[in-house]
């Protein structure tokens, strides 16, 4: 059986390494229309950070997941701060 707190620490770990990664290309590059599910990298990245917050608040019986749209995000620096606070929340499952 799955430990679910192991597959959010796993998971929590990934997305911090795509966020390395993104953090190298222009903004530019990253918001660019890649024709793929939700258009750009960012939008795929923050619905996936999103999904996990989803599951997080599902677990929790919480409703303090991000209701910010992917237009919002402005700035590497505050896709950042989502996926520090993501990763916090794995915490206290």
């Amino acid at each position: 059986m799955v430990n679910i707190r192991d597959l959010l620490t796993y998971n929590d770990a990934e997305n911090h390494a795509f966020f390395k990664a993104f953090s190298k290309l222009s903004w530019r590059e990253f918001v660019k229309n890649r024709e793929a599910s939700f258009y750009s990298i960012r939008n795929i990245f923050i619905h996936t950070l999103h999904a996990a917050d989803y599951w997080l608040d599902f677990l929790q019986n919480e409703n303090q997941h991000s209701k910010k749209k992917f237009e919002e995000f402005e700035s590497l620096k505050e896709i950042g701060v989502t996926c520090d606070t993501s990763r916090s929340a794995c915490t206290t499952i």
